[in-house]
Formats: structure tokens, C-alpha cells, sequence
């Protein structure tokens, strides 16, 4: 860091630094091969990488000073106590039999949350966090973002819960970009096949991504403890769902729901990335992401692209996890968590086309002309969705579209391998609709 620099005199590090973003010539690596004979463009690559440089060192000064003057706010609210001592310190091992290392934050109420202390704080937070997302290359900006966070929260597990929650928005808007490239016709045959890859490790990273273990609370730990499961609580957290983590704040005896503090950070920040007419993803934290639900139902029944199954695949286990930890999350509390998945869900449904839904009972009955490969896994997971959202409050018009066409075409699917499967989906949605007579 800067800071350490100054502090020890490597002078010439500092100098080396502040010339590498505006005389010193930087390497374009391989992007200079495609364009070996391109004058213009070598040289809009070359300005291109010394303004990053330049603009990473203003951003990378910007949140070293953050250090200090979060942990003097410590100071200051913690009546001169900073942080708790490492395990390891010799502080720590001196007086791990004394009182005096109990920890004062939270035994005394220093500010509101709803106060100017409590926004600044909450505004901190969300700049460091989006910083922190955006620099998963740059260990450097990462660590020093850690540090100046960790001033602000009791937990610095809490901090990455944060910065995972930028992350599923990252990875949000790159699955909607090539989403809508693949429907609007924008993206070329020869693109396609990088296209759908992008978009299966793109949907495998919303629910297996490492820095989504840490996103449990304590009360949800043991039901969303491990493997895909735990993974899928901060995603749906972002999507709406109320409480899932919380965290303290330095001068709080209660805590706080961590996407709320995002909520409230963001509102003067200017991280309204959402604004932006052309990204459609994204709307406030806090609120139900709307966009994102019908972006994972659209991928789930094709939309206009012909999806490959195995990326409808990914999709399906995607929305049947998130309704697994709902499941979860609902059975604990449900006044307090509410049911997010299954009311949107079912609501997203009710708004598509009947063709889409048409397809979705082909998919279902395996009368569809897709590939072989997974064929039974998808018709078991439409089968588990719809079973979940038919009791939503809601119009119930997708579902009732889905019994319809069953019972319509019941002698094409009942000779079909999913016909099991698909006869007790028959008589959930029969017994919703009142129709078991007609069965």
C-alpha cells in the first residue's frame, strides 16, 4: 500500500508508481497481436491502459485514506478502543483471562443507523463493497478495502457478505447482456457456441461461487449448512428476501440486514448503476428483483434463443434450489421471511406467452424435439417448479394454461418415462383449479 511505502521509504516504488500511468510504456500483451498492422487501434489500447492505471491509482489513494479515518471513527465511538485483538497477538494472549479485553462495542448505543454517523458509516460500506467486487484481479485494492471496512463492522465475514451480494449483480448483468444478444439476434452463429458457455459458467457461479459460503445467519446455518444449498441463501437474499443476513455495525447493540445497509449506502453514493436505461437487471437493494426472477424463468423456457438443454439444465437446478432454501428459510418463520421465490415466480409465470408455456408442457412431457442429453432431469425439475409456484397468490393463469394442455394431451404423455412424475403434478394443479373430476 501507499501508505506502508511512505511510511518506509521506498521512495522510488512511489515515483515508479506515479509514472507508470503517464510516461513509462505499458505492454498490451496479446491484444497488440490482433492488430499488428492498426496504428489507430494500438494506440487506443495503449491510452486505454494508461488511463486505467492512472484512474486505479486515484481509486487505490482514495480507499488507503479510508484506513485511517475509519479506524480514528472507531476510536471515536468506541471511547478509544479499536478493534478486538488477533488470536495470535501478544495482547491478545496477555489478557485473554482479564476483563478488560471484553469487547465494549454494543454495550452502549453510539449513534442510530437512521442518523448522519449511521449513513456515512452505511455509505462507506457500500463503496468499499462494490470496489472490492469490481477488483477481483487486484489483491491489493481487495486488502486494502478489508481493512477499511473492517473498522466499520464487528464481523469482517460480514464485509464479504457484502461484497458477494455486487458480485451476484456482476454476474446478473453479464447473464442478461448475453441473454438478450442471443434473443435480439445480435450475437453471430460462429459466437453462439462462447455465447451459452458463458452463460452455463455464469449461472454455476451464482450458486457455487466460494465467497457465497459466508452468507448464512445463524438461525439459517443449519438448514442451508452446506454444498449448493448454502450457496443459494445470499442469492436469494438479492432477490429480495428480508433478514437473511444481518450484521452490527460499530456503536449498535442490534443488528442490521446487510442488504439494507447496501439500500441506504447506495442512495448518495452515486452507485446507481440501475439508472442506466440499458441495464434492466438491477433494481434498489432491498427491493424484489423482478427483473432478475422473469431473466431466470426466461431462461428456463428458451425465450427466443434455442437455448442448449444443458443450459436450461443449470437454469432449472438453479430456481429448484432457490426453492429448497425458501422451503427453509419459510418453515423456521414465515411472517418473517416471507415467500419470494413462490409469489414472483408464480407471478412471472402467469405473465408469459402461451407459446412459452406450451413449450414448457413439451419440455414436461418429453414431447419436445431437444437434444436426449438430460432430457428426464429437466422434465423432473419443471415438474418440481410448477408443483412449488401453483399455490402462489396469484392469478394462477400459468399454471392453469399448464393443466389445460395436460389434460389435452394426456394420451401423448401418459406412454412417456416422466408420466409418474407428471400425473401427480396433474392432480396438484387439478386440485388448485378444482378440476380432479375432469382427470
Amino acid at each position: 500500500a501507499s501508505g506502508e511505502h511512505r511510511a518506509n521509504g521506498q521512495w522510488e516504488t512511489l515515483l515508479a508508481q506515479t509514472l507508470q500511468g503517464s510516461s513509462i510504456q505499458i505492454k498490451a500483451g496479446k491484444m497488440m497481436d490482433t492488430f499488428v498492422d492498426d496504428v489507430d487501434a494500438s494506440e487506443i489500447i495503449t491510452n486505454s491502459l494508461m488511463s486505467i492505471c492512472r484512474w486505479r491509482r486515484v481509486l487505490f489513494s482514495v480507499v488507503n485514506a479510508m484506513v485511517p479515518t475509519t479506524a480514528l471513527l472507531r476510536f471515536g465511538i468506541n471511547d478509544g478502543k479499536g478493534r478486538k485483538p488477533h488470536p495470535l497477538s501478544d495482547d491478545f494472549r496477555k489478557n485473554r483471562f482479564s476483563r478488560s479485553t471484553e469487547n465494549c462495542e454494543g454495550g452502549s448505543l453510539r449513534f442510530s443507523t437512521n442518523n448522519q454517523v449511521g449513513i456515512t458509516i452505511m455509505k462507506a460500506l457500500s463503496f468499499l463493497s462494490c470496489v472490492s467486487a469490481h477488483s477481483a484481479n487486484d489483491s491489493n485494492m481487495r486488502l486494502a478495502t478489508l481493512a477499511a471496512a473492517d473498522h466499520l463492522l464487528e464481523n469482517s465475514s460480514q464485509f464479504r457478505v457484502m461484497e458477494s451480494c455486487w458480485k451476484i449483480r456482476i454476474l446478473g448483468e453479464v447473464i442478461e447482456r448475453v441473454s438478450v444478444g442471443l434473443d435480439n439476434g445480435n450475437i453471430i452463429d460462429s459466437q453462439k457456441s462462447s455465447a451459452y458457455a458463458i452463460l452455463d459458467v455464469m449461472l454455476q457461479h451464482l450458486s457455487t461461487t466460494d465467497t457465497l459460503k459466508e452468507s448464512l445467519t445463524n438461525d439459517a446455518s443449519e438448514t442451508c449448512a452446506s454444498g449448493i444449498k448454502g450457496n443459494l441463501c445470499l442469492l436469494l437474499a438479492y432477490l429480495g428476501m428480508k433478514s437473511v443476513k444481518s450484521g452490527r455495525l460499530i456503536g449498535n447493540r442490534n443488528d442490521v440486514d446487510l442488504i439494507e445497509v447496501l439500500s441506504k449506502g447506495c442512495t448518495s453514493v452515486g452507485l446507481y448503476i440501475e439508472n442506466n436505461d440499458d441495464i434492466s437487471f438491477f433494481k434498489k437493494w432491498g427491493s424484489i428483483q423482478t427483473p432478475a426472477i422473469k431473466l431466470l424463468l426466461n431462461l428456463l423456457v428458451q425465450g427466443n434463443a434455442q437455448l442448449p438443454t444443458i443450459t436450461r439444465i443449470i437454469a432449472s437446478r438453479l430456481i429448484n434450489g432457490l426453492i429448497e432454501v425458501e422451503k427453509n428459510f419459510v418453515r423456521k418463520e414465515t411472517h418473517k421471511y416471507g415467500e419470494v421465490i413462490r409469489t414472483n415466480f408464480g407471478a412471472a409465470l402467469d405473465n408469459l406467452s402461451k407459446d412459452a408455456i406450451l413449450q414448457l408442457v413439451d419440455d414436461l412431457c418429453l414431447s419436445s424435439n431437444i437434444d436426449n442429453t438430460g432430457k428426464n432431469e429437466l422434465s423432473e425439475n419443471i415438474a418440481t417448479f410448477l408443483g412449488y409456484v401453483v399455490s402462489a397468490h396469484t392469478s394462477g393463469e400459468g399454471c392453469r394454461t399448464v393443466l389445460e394442455e395436460l389434460m389435452r394431451s394426456m394420451k401423448t404423455w401418459m406412454t412417456s418415462p416422466s408420466r409418474h412424475s407428471v400425473m401427480k403434478l396433474a392432480c396438484v394443479l387439478a386440485s388448485r383449479f378444482g378440476a380432479l373430476h375432469q382427470l
